[in-house]
């Protein structure tokens, strides 16, 4: 057995049943970065594996997402997304869920949940369609392509592209702008905008979670996760 393997299954059975859901999943993925290397994208599937011999693991990550999607709809103050880099998945909800996205020009978003066997459904299947409609979301969250920050700012899934020297200066010098306007204006603007995007995800975010932690234990998913790891194009069953 690896000692890859060893630790998720001490994590699942023996040594860490009084150990919490962080600790658990911490301990996994280092012992998969310690074996396979550290990249962002070892990381990430070092994540994955873990979540999904250990489904607990999953439902902690979704409980946690759901505190920040809902955080951020609740936050009265304006929230500006300064994205200088590559957003994806769950990050990109985030950055989307912000009211302004300021993306420098090399940056991408995307969604790639369903070619690693995922349901978007931590606020990607939400979110986007509010954005740029049914038509154009479905193509990205079925495909999972990433998009650059020029095509984002044409189909207007986000506010404005700047070049990477000018992103602090843009960012910066529209919230020092928006400090400015009367405060209670603001603050009641926005409230008021987010009411349908509030009702929306009280309604439907936790089904969409629910959905893909059901996905997570998927062969198809467990597919993608080995085929990533083995560096070869995966083989889907569905199932």
């Amino acid at each position: 057995m690896s000692e890859f393997s060893e630790t998720l299954t001490r994590v699942r059975y023996k040594e860490t049943d009084q150990m919490g859901i962080a600790q658990r999943r911490q301990m996994a993925i280092q012992a998969y970065r310690q074996s396979a290397g550290s990249s962002h994208g070892q990381h990430r599937a070092a994540v994955q594996v873990a979540a999904i011999d250990d489904p607990a693991l999953f439902e902690e990550t979704g409980r946690q997402a759901k505190e920040i999607v809902f955080g951020q709809l609740d936050l009265d103050k304006p929230l500006i997304c300064r994205l200088n880099g590559h957003a994806t998945g769950l990050g990109a909800s985030l950055a989307l869920l912000c009211d302004i996205v300021i993306a420098q020009v090399n940056a991408k978003i995307g969604d790639p949940h369903v070619p690693v066997g995922l349901v978007a459904g931590d606020g990607g299947a939400l979110i986007w369609p509010q954005l740029v409609g049914y038509a154009k979301a479905r193509h990205y969250l079925f495909t999972g392509e990433l998009m650059t920050a020029a095509e984002a700012e044409r189909i207007g899934l986000i506010t404005k592209v700047v070049p990477e020297a000018e992103l602090d200066a843009a960012v910066y010098g529209l919230a020092e702008r928006l400090a400015a306007l009367p405060r209670k204006a603001l603050q009641w603007t926005k409230v008021v905008t987010n009411l349908p995007l509030k009702a929306l995800f009280q309604a439907h975010f936790d089904a969409g979670v629910a959905y893909e932690s059901m996905s997570n234990l998927t062969v198809d998913h467990q597919e993608a996760v080995a085929a990533f790891r083995e560096k070869r194009k995966p083989v889907f069953a569905g199932r």
